[in-house]
């Protein structure tokens, strides 16, 4: 899985992915709560709680991206995972970050045209992420014999 400038080996940090983990559903909170009043927060959030997620798993494996876009490569990077995430989650990340980009840099799509924003969707499916991540990065304790 190393890339070179894309993801690089790290030591295992298993406080950074607690506090990743922890920064993930504070912002999944934050998204939830501005679904109505701030559809664009909530948007951002849910990306942010997304990516938070998914560098945690990154770390756990030992890994950091150190890509300059490193949001492409976080998503590029759970892709890349045989069968950790479907097709229709890895589509619907590409669109969130786009998105996300359109919403919070404006200025950069001018020519984007209008956007199709759904902060409901963007807020379940960081949701489904994150608990995706959080089952995954559980201790695994084997079934008694």
């Amino acid at each position: 899985m190393v890339m070179a400038g894309v993801i690089t080996r790290e030591r295992l940090d298993r406080s950074l992915q607690k506090q990743l983990m922890d920064e993930a559903e504070g912002l999944l909170e934050v998204a939830s709560s501005a679904i109505e009043s701030v559809p664009t927060a909530a948007i951002s959030n849910a990306h942010e709680a997304a990516r938070k997620a998914l560098t945690a798993l990154i770390a756990r494996n030992g890994y950091r991206v150190t890509a300059k876009d490193r949001h492409a490569a976080t998503i590029d990077y759970a892709k890349a995972r045989p069968g950790f995430i479907d097709t229709k989650t890895s589509a619907g990340l590409d669109v969130l970050r786009r998105t996300r980009n359109i919403v919070q840099y404006p200025e950069d799509h001018t020519r984007s045209g209008r956007v199709v924003l759904d902060p409901e969707g963007s807020v379940d499916l960081a949701r489904r992420l994150v608990n995706r991540v959080s089952k995954e990065l559980a201790p695994r304790i084997p079934p008694p014999p």
